[in-house]
């Protein structure tokens, strides 16, 4: 069988087994954040989330490529824009995750499969079937369960709740386009030297706009090999999904993260002793079917 987005079988297979990799990476980069958010201040947090893989990435990146490859200025505009989504992104899954579950808190990352069609209809102009609008519907149903608004759709917590596949899924847009026709290794700098640029910005002004605390003086070892376990599966996970693109289209390929939603679940029950409410788990079914619906769709 062929598919559209793909030159060959065996093409599509290596996209999808790269996704899964992503998949089983990002389950664990949630919960490592999950911890972080429990004992780490939130703009602090965000700023260890991008800091720490850079640092751990600068002797690899210059060990096997040139600075002047790594600062390659094509198409800067792009990088510049992936920043600001996987910004949003981020800003918000952590703030999701200070009030809700590791389960939860996946589902949601992974509806951002259901705005990769729009987006790629506006950043690359690529044709959007009307027809994808039914899994966007099933899915918004899914996430409305998951967030169960009981005052407001419009409370902080939706709204991070909704910014969080948004943001992702624009970064993954612009990934893929990028993992295809630019330097990887560039790709990589650019996203975590950007977005730790920025967030150091944020996390200095944290404490005078915001009046938050940022004493790193108790902090555990525990908690650094956190942080470490945090920056290194985010590496990995950006590695992966990196590789995948260059076998196939982002929204082709995205409904193959829903595996993470099944690896949360497990890691949410073992570690957190949590089960998932009748809704919830309506939710992360029709938000799966909803994706899965536009995959069938492309074939």
């Amino acid at each position: 069988m062929r598919f559209r987005f793909f030159r060959s079988k065996e093409e599509f297979e290596k996209g999808a087994f790269y996704m899964l990799l992503s998949a089983a990476t990002l389950s664990f980069f949630t919960l490592f954040a999950k911890f972080g958010t429990d004992n780490i201040s939130y703009f602090l947090l965000v700023f260890l989330r991008f800091g720490i893989p850079l640092v751990l990435l600068i002797p690899y990146l210059l060990w096997s490529a040139s600075i002047k490859e790594l600062f390659l200025k094509s198409n800067f505009k792009m990088q510049l824009l992936r920043c600001g989504c996987i910004l949003i992104y981020q800003y918000s899954i952590f703030y999701y995750l200070m009030y809700s579950t590791l389960l939860d808190a996946t589902v949601m990352q992974n509806t951002a499969p259901l705005f990769m069609p729009i987006l790629e209809r506006v950043f690359f102009k690529h044709r959007f079937e009307k027809k994808v609008i039914l899994s966007i519907a099933i899915s918004f149903i899914g996430v409305l369960c998951i967030l169960q608004p009981n005052t407001s759709i419009f409370a902080k917590l939706s709204i991070a709740g909704f910014l969080a596949p948004l943001g992702q899924a624009g970064s993954q847009v612009l990934y893929g386009h990028q993992a295809k026709y630019e330097n990887q290794k560039s790709n990589l700098f650019y996203l975590f030297f950007l977005c730790s640029v920025v967030s150091a910005i944020v996390f200095v002004f944290s404490k005078e706009f915001f009046g938050e605390v940022n004493s790193l003086e108790h902090y555990s070892s525990l908690l650094w090999v956190n942080i470490i376990c945090l920056g290194v599966a985010s590496i990995l996970n950006q590695s992966f999904r990196g590789e995948a693109y260059k076998h196939g289209k982002a929204s082709a390929l995205a409904p193959f993260l829903y595996g993470s939603i099944i690896l949360s679940a497990i890691l949410d029950w073992a570690i957190f002793h949590h089960l998932p409410n009748w809704l919830s788990l309506i939710g992360a079914i029709l938000v799966i079917a909803g994706g899965w619906i536009q995959v069938y769709k492309r074939r």
